[in-house]
C-alpha cells in the first residue's frame, strides 16, 4: 500500500497542485500544497483500510478540494470572499467527478502552464529551478539541495522568494511564445535536475527509477506540444534516454552500484537507446547546440562502444572541452581530467585534477584521485584517497561502492 500511494503521490503531485493552483491562484500556491498534502495523508490512513479507490487520482483531488475550502471559510476574509468562494467551489467541484483519462487530459495543459510560470524572469534565476522543483514535483528542500549542492536554509530561502513572485504574478495565464523561448532554459533544467536525482539519488535507496521516468515524461510532454518542442527538449530527452537504457545494468543482484565501464552493456535497453538517437536526430545539433547536446553525445559515445576498451577517448575529451567553453564549472573540469587520464595516461589525469578549485569538499574528486593513484601503483594514496570520498559522500550507496574498490586494493599484494 505504502508502494501504491508513493507512485500516485510522485506521478500525481505536480500535476494536482498545478490544477489546484490554477484554480485558487498563484497567491494560493501554499495553500494547494497544503491540501494536496492532507489528502495524501488521509490516503496513507484510509486507503491501507478500504483499499486503492478505482480512480485515485479524482479522490486526491476531490479531498484536497474540500480541504483548501474549509481553509478559505476559516479565514477572517470569509464574507468579502463569499462570490468568489462560490465560484471557486463550482469550478473545483467540475473536476472531482471527470474520468481519469479526461482529468489527465485537463491538468496536463495546467502541469504545463505551471513549468513556465515558475520559469517567469520576475523570479530570481536561482529560484526558478528550486521553486518548480517543490511545487510541480513536490521535492523536499533537502532532496533540491543536494541536486544545487547547496545547503537547506539556502533553498528554502531561494524557495520562499520563488514562491512570492509566483504569487505576485496575478494568474497562471496564457504562456505565449515568446515567453516559452525566454523560460525553456530553465524549464529544461529543472527536469534535467529531476532526473539527476532520480538516477543518483541522496536516499538510502540510491537509483530511484520512478523519479527518471516521471522526468522523461515531463520532458516528453514538452517534445509532444508544438508550441513547445524544440531541439533543445529533443537533445534532453535523447540525453534522459541514453542514460535511463542503462538502468537495468547499474544494480548487480546484491543491489550494488556498478559503475559505467564495470556494466554489463547486453542489458543495456536498446528499444531506449534507439529512442534517444531519434530524438538527437531530431535535436538537429548541427544547428541548435545546447548544453544539453553535448552531454547527449557524450552519453552516445559510451552508448556506441561496444566494449569499454573500445571507447573513443580523444572523441569524449573533445566534447567535453567543447561543454566547458559552454558551461564552466569545476564539475565539468572534473569530468574532462577523469576522460585526460584514460586517454593520455593517470599522471596527465592526476595533473589535470590538481588544477581543480572549489570541490575539495566534493566527494567525486577523491574518488577520481583514488582511481588514477591506484593506477599507478601508489596504494596507500589510493586507500586515503577513497576513505576521504567514503567521508564525504552523502549518497550511501556510492559510499559503498567506493568502500568495495577501496577494500578490493587492499587485498591486492603491496
Amino acid at each position: 500500500m505504502n508502494e501504491a500511494l508513493h507512485r500516485v503521490f510522485r506521478h500525481e503531485y505536480g500535476r494536482l497542485v498545478s490544477h489546484l493552483t490554477r484554480v485558487l491562484g498563484p497567491a494560493q500556491v501554499d495553500l494547494a500544497e497544503d491540501a494536496l498534502q492532507e489528502a495524501l495523508c488521509r490516503a496513507s490512513v484510509l486507503w491501507p483500510m478500504k483499499g486503492v479507490p478505482d480512480r485515485p487520482s479524482a479522490w486526491l483531488l476531490a479531498v484536497a478540494r474540500n480541504h483548501a475550502l474549509d481553509s478559505l471559510r476559516r479565514r477572517a476574509t470569509f464574507r468579502r470572499k463569499e462570490a468568489e468562494l462560490i465560484d471557486l467551489t463550482e469550478a473545483l467541484s467540475a473536476t472531482s467527478a471527470v474520468d481519469p483519462g479526461v482529468l489527465g487530459a485537463v491538468v496536463q495543459d495546467d502541469q504545463l502552464r505551471m513549468m513556465f510560470a515558475c520559469c517567469d524572469p520576475a523570479i530570481p534565476a536561482d529560484a526558478q529551478v528550486a521553486v518548480l522543483l517543490k511545487v510541480l514535483c513536490g521535492f523536499s528542500a533537502a532532496e533540491i539541495a543536494q541536486a544545487f549542492l547547496s545547503s537547506v536554509a539556502a533553498v528554502e530561502k531561494r524557495i520562499a522568494r520563488g514562491k512570492h513572485a509566483l504569487a505576485a504574478s496575478g494568474a497562471l495565464a496564457e504562456i505565449g511564445p515568446a515567453e516559452v523561448e525566454a523560460r525553456r532554459p530553465g524549464v529544461c533544467q529543472a527536469l534535467y535536475l529531476l532526473f539527476n536525482e532520480g538516477y543518483m539519488s541522496g536516499r538510502s535507496d540510491g537509483i530511484r527509477d520512478e523519479v527518471c521516468f516521471e522526468a522523461m515524461r515531463l520532458t516528453a510532454m514538452l517534445g509532444e506540444r508544438p508550441a513547445t518542442d524544440h531541439p533543445m527538449v529533443r537533445a534532453l530527452l535523447a540525453l534522459m534516454c541514453f542514460h535511463s537504457a542503462r538502468l537495468p545494468a547499474r544494480r548487480d543482484d546484491q543491489g550494488h552500484l556498478v559503475l559505467l565501464l564495470d556494466q554489463d552493456r547486453a542489458t543495456w535497453d536498446r528499444d531506449l537507446i534507439a529512442q534517444g538517437f531519434a530524438h538527437l536526430q531530431a535535436s538537429q545539433p548541427e544547428q541548435h547546440l545546447s548544453p544539453f547536446h553535448v552531454e547527449a553525445l557524450l552519453s552516445a559515445q559510451h552508448i556506441l562502444a561496444p566494449r569499454p576498451e573500445d571507447t573513443d577517448w580523444a572523441a569524449l575529451e573533445a566534447l567535453y572541452r567543447k561543454l566547458l567553453e559552454m558551461k564552466p564549472s569545476p564539475v565539468v573540469r572534473l569530468n574532462l581530467a577523469v576522460v585526460i587520464g584514460k586517454g593520455h595516461g593517470p599522471e596527465a589525469g592526476l595533473q589535470a585534477l590538481d588544477a581543480i578549485r572549489d570541490l575539495e569538499s566534493y566527494a567525486y574528486l577523491h574518488a577520481a584521485r583514488g582511481e588514477l593513484l591506484a593506477e599507478l601503483g601508489r596504494v596507500d594514496e589510493a586507500r586515503a584517497a577513497w576513505t576521504r570520498a567514503i567521508a564525504l559522500c552523502a549518497n550511501p550507496v556510492e559510499a559503498a561502492c567506493l568502500t568495495r574498490r577501496r577494500d578490493r586494493l587492499r587485498r591486492r599484494p603491496g
